[in-house]
C-alpha cells in the first residue's frame, strides 16, 4: 500500500476526515463488485473504490463523521445492485464484508437486502451473536458467539454464502473468529431488492444504529485465508489514517 502525506498550511479542517493529513490508497486483495469507504465529506463516501463504477446512493439521512458513517434501518446507503444481480455474477455464491461496530445490546444490519418474507441475505450484528449471516426466508443463520465487548471497537465482519450454506468470519487485532457453516435448504440466495449498506427493508425489527467505516460485496465465497488477506489490507489502510482495528 502506498501513502501520500499531505502538508497544507492554512487548510483548516478540510483534510481532517481523511485522517490527520494522510490520504491513503485502498488496495484490496480481491476484485469487489462494489467497495466503499463511508467516512469523509463532499460525497466521497458514495464512490465505488473497486473501480466497478457502482457508486452508492443515499437513503434517508445517515450521519457521516470522521472515518465512518452511522446508519440505521432507513438511514443508510444503497448499491445499484440487487441480490439477484450479485448471485448471477457467480454460481458458487457471494460474500459481504464490513468494518463496523455497534453496541453489545444492538441488532443492526451491515450489508443487506433483508425484506422479511422476501428472498434476501444479510450480514448483521445481532444481540445473540457477534456477527450473523442470515438467509431468508429459509430461516437459517450462521452465527459467531460474542467473544468480546462490542461498542468501542471496529472489527472486520465477513459473511459468505453459497446456494446451500453460509459462514461468518470476524477479524480485529488479537482476535480471529470463524463460525461453523450453516446449511439451508434453498438455493435462492439473491433477491430483487437493492443491497443496502447499514440498512434494510423491514420497519419493525433490527432498528439499532451501526457505525460502518468500510463495506463491500464480492462475487465469490471466502475461506479463512481470504478473510485474513482482506483484514491485512484494510487494517493497513485504516492504520495509515489513524484508525487501526
Amino acid at each position: 500500500m502506498s501513502m501520500l502525506t499531505l502538508v497544507v498550511p492554512g487548510s483548516g479542517n478540510d483534510f481532517a476526515d481523511l485522517g490527520v493529513g494522510y490520504l491513503g490508497e485502498l488496495d484490496l486483495p480481491f476484485q469487489a463488485v462494489g467497495a466503499y469507504l463511508l467516512g469523509g465529506r463532499n460525497g466521497t463516501q458514495l464512490k465505488d473504490q473497486s473501480g466497478s463504477g457502482r457508486d452508492l446512493t443515499v437513503v434517508g439521512a445517515p450521519t457521516i463523521t470522521g472515518n465512518y458513517a452511522t446508519c440505521t434501518q432507513a438511514n443508510c446507503f444503497a448499491m445499484p445492485l440487487s441480490g439477484d444481480q450479485l448471485s448471477a455474477l457467480s454460481a458458487s455464491g457471494f460474500t459481504f464484508a464490513a468494518v463496523a461496530r455497534s453496541a453489545s445490546t444492538a441488532s443492526s444490519m451491515a450489508v443487506s437486502n433483508f425484506a422479511g418474507t422476501a428472498r434476501s441475505s444479510s450480514l448483521g450484528l445481532l444481540t445473540d451473536g457477534e456477527a450473523s449471516m442470515i438467509n431468508q426466508p429459509n430461516g437459517t443463520t450462521s452465527k459467531l458467539a460474542t467473544a468480546a465487548a462490542r461498542g468501542s471497537r471496529f472489527s472486520l465482519y465477513v459473511g459468505t454464502q453459497t446456494p446451500t450454506a453460509e459462514k461468518v468470519f470476524a477479524r480485529r487485532s488479537g482476535s480471529s473468529l470463524e463460525s461453523a457453516a450453516t446449511s439451508h435448504a434453498s438455493g435462492a440466495i439473491g433477491g430483487v431488492n437493492a443491497i443496502r449498506i447499514g440498512g434494510h427493508y423491514v420497519t419493525t425489527s433490527i432498528l439499532d444504529p451501526i457505525d460502518i467505516a468500510f463495506a463491500a460485496a464480492f462475487p465469490f465465497t471466502f475461506a479463512a485465508a481470504d478473510a485474513d488477506a482482506l483484514y491485512a489490507s484494510l487494517n493497513a489502510y485504516f492504520t495509515g489514517i489513524g484508525m487501526p482495528f
